[in-house]
């Protein structure tokens, strides 16, 4: 049997769902242009891998920030990494629109 996280379709459906309800804004800094979908609650702490409440947009490694800039290194931050060191910007979804899910 697969594993439901290795799955491509389900979590696909999920990210452009996320997109939908969420939109582009980087849940960690606030700034536009994320292109990544990070689990808002760990799948290892019980989180929901396909469940948009527990998914938001955020700025990663094959997407970085375009704004916030990393004083040690100079270069754009991945927020999805940074995460553990600032605290979260809570947001409401765009739309609840139910074929989203």
């Amino acid at each position: 049997m697969v594993d439901p996280r290795q799955s491509r379709r389900p979590w696909q459906r999920a990210r452009i769902a996320t997109f939908r309800a969420w939109g582009t804004d980087c849940h960690w800094c606030g700034h536009p242009e994320a292109h990544e979908v990070d689990h808002i609650t760990r799948l290892s702490d019980g989180g929901s891998p396909y469940d948009v409440a527990n998914l938001r947009p955020s700025h990663g490694s094959n997407s970085p920030c375009p704004v916030c800039v990393s004083p040690t290194t100079g270069r754009a931050r991945c927020c999805n990494q940074e995460r553990n060191r600032r605290p979260v910007i809570e947001r409401q979804p765009l739309s609840i629109d139910p074929s989203c899910i």
